[in-house]
């Protein structure tokens, strides 16, 4: 799951955001920031909005909103701002509390029309351009639980399952005859599987037994767990 880029129009995009992708309590943290930067000579105004990702990284992922207000999950300010022509401004994103297991956000941050309080006629005419330049820029969140529990089963003969409360980066997994590297065939998965959520590893004999290597919350550090052959 990458960081998200949405167009309506073509046109090169007035203002960026940095970072792309944060990680609230990895450390103990409960908020981060980000900043948005102007590329027009023009005053902007930019809403933001807050999406939880469901089911993440699998075909079915899909989002839902979270409205500010209820004040649960994560919680941006300011929600509406005024961007100066070659400023910046900082947003700052608040996790409410820490969850029990891993959950993913997107936060937009999208051009919108003047406010009304301005003339008419230049309304109007800046409205005309944010549809014919309007980017939507889309920020990956990642919640981390306090007390982060690494767990990878095998829920069937090609099926592994994170039962843990974390994202795993799996890397490659191996059909293996033996304890040494060498007796297994390897293949390259390169997928990230989220607490609660299944990967299918096609082709795996129910009788064999698998080695996978993996990654945790981005570590440097690769690690190995084999899972028993499914009789």
């Amino acid at each position: 799951m990458g960081v998200t880029l949405l167009a309506a129009g073509s046109a090169s995009a007035n203002m960026s955001v940095y970072p792309m992708s944060v990680d609230i309590g990895a450390q103990g943290e409960a908020a981060s920031t980000i900043q948005v930067y102007s590329k027009s000579e023009d005053t902007q105004f930019v809403k933001v909005s807050v999406k939880r990702v469901l089911q993440p990284g699998t075909a079915q992922e899909h989002e839902e909103e979270v409205n500010n207000w209820e004040g649960i999950g994560l919680v941006v300010s300011p929600p509406k701002f005024a961007l100066p022509a070659g400023g910046s401004r900082a947003v700052r994103i608040v996790g409410m509390a820490a969850p029990k297991s891993e959950e993913v956000y997107r936060v937009y941050f999208e051009q919108v029309p003047l406010p009304s309080s301005e003339s008419a006629a230049e309304g109007a005419e800046t409205a005309k351009t944010h549809l014919s330049v309007n980017l939507i820029w889309g920020v990956l969140v990642r919640m981390v639980p306090a007390n982060p529990q690494v767990a990878l089963e095998r829920s069937g003969p090609s099926r592994l399952h994170n039962s843990g409360n974390i994202r795993l980066g799996l890397l490659k997994v191996g059909r293996c005859s033996g304890n040494d590297d060498a007796s297994c065939q390897w293949q390259t998965l390169e997928k990230n599987i989220y607490p609660g959520m299944d990967l299918e590893v096609p082709g795996t004999p129910s009788g064999s037994l698998l080695r996978v290597k993996y990654q945790v919350d981005s570590t440097p550090d690769i690690q190995s767990k084999d899972l028993a052959a499914v009789r």
